[in-house]
């Protein structure tokens, strides 16, 4: 799978230096979704609890909970899931804006110029899982 998840890394990143703003805004969006999808095991879904951006899974949600999908979650989707159910596609990121993307580090690693890829939350989306 490492294959796979490097060629996938090369093509995102070749999009990105083709058309940073685009790729920006395409991972940047989040679309509502239901708890069905919320709870697929490797599509990576954020859920938003008491209008506060989460990383927690989805069995913790609450009947007002909503969650959202974009992107980058349906392709790390296609890869799987690491132990602690990531992703292993991280989008990095440098004063706010979107500059390529890596393998997601392992728990406690770093993509993001001292900015923890695993709880930070840039732009408009939580990035916690994707």
């Amino acid at each position: 799978m490492n294959i796979f998840v490097n060629h996938a890394i090369e093509i995102l990143n070749q999009a990105v230096k083709a058309d940073s703003k685009a790729i920006d805004h395409l991972i940047n969006c989040r679309v509502p979704c239901n708890g069905t999808l919320a709870n697929h095991p490797t599509i990576q879904v954020g859920a938003i609890i008491n209008k506060t951006r989460s990383c927690e899974k989805s069995e913790l949600a609450t009947p007002y909970d909503r969650f959202e999908v974009g992107l980058l979650g349906i392709i790390n989707g296609l890869f799987g899931a690491d132990d602690d159910d990531w992703g292993f596609i991280a989008a990095q990121y440098e004063d706010g804006k979107l500059i390529g993307f890596v393998k997601t580090p392992p728990r406690g690693g770093d993509v993001n110029h001292g900015k923890p890829t695993r709880t930070a939350c840039p732009g408009t989306g939580c990035y916690c899982r994707y």
